[in-house]
């Protein structure tokens, strides 16, 4: 998703979690993701061609969450936490999960305070589940002729630059990527809190303590 989108659900899932300068390390991580040379790495994006390795991503950032407080760092803890957040949330940007969550409810209203679940299994193990792929290089000429509708076209249905819901310019479907991801990323931080609560000692409690609190 565009940054002004990383920034709002970032803010709206863990606001009342961190203090200020807290949080703002979160989402000063979660940005670095789409720095530009970061662009290039899809486990940082979900991208279709790197699956396996974005899960595989998710799970190295929440082991460094963990191994941060237990070194006493919880400005470590932060960033992972925050590289974690970007990954998840452009989860539901990169794939089809939104248009499967409203053919499968199509009475929903992801604005009026019912969230997307997030973590449909029905959904993640469809066999309509797809993931966008980044086609090289003409995805990159497609975003630089944004506008011209039949470079797009041009592209595979599973392309990134024909499914990506990264901005609310690419139809009705983009309030569902929203709710979903910052539904996300409040499970994220529950489960992520709940295992430190469960494996930490006192020392690490208080890292973790000092990780959402004004640095």
């Amino acid at each position: 998703m565009l940054i002004p989108y990383h920034v709002q659900m970032t803010r709206t899932a863990l606001g009342s979690c961190f203090g200020p300068a807290a949080l703002y390390a979160v989402v000063r991580a979660n940005l670095g993701q789409d720095a530009p040379l970061n662009l290039l790495v899809g486990k940082y994006h979900f991208d279709g061609n790197d699956f396996e390795q974005a899960i595989e991503f998710l799970e190295e950032q929440k082991a460094a969450v963990i191994s941060g407080l237990a070194a006493g760092r919880p400005d470590k803890a932060r960033r992972a936490f925050g590289r974690l957040t970007h990954a998840v949330q452009d989860f539901y940007s990169h794939t089809n999960y939104a248009a499967l969550w409203l053919a499968a409810n199509p009475d929903h209203d992801p604005t009026a305070g019912r969230p997307v679940n997030p973590v449909d299994p029905a959904i993640l193990h469809s066999e309509k589940f797809t993931v966008a792929n980044v086609y090289k290089p003409w995805e990159a000429l497609a975003l630089i002729a944004a506008g011209i509708p039949f470079l797009e076209r041009r592209l595979p249905t599973d392309s990134h630059a024909r499914m990506n819901l990264d901005h609310p310019g690419r139809g009705p479907l983009f309030p569902f990527a929203i709710s979903a991801a910052t539904e996300r990323t409040r499970l994220e931080f529950g489960e992520i809190s709940a295992r430190i609560l469960d494996e930490l000692d006192s020392d690490r409690l208080a890292a973790f303590q000092e990780m959402q609190t004004d640095e």
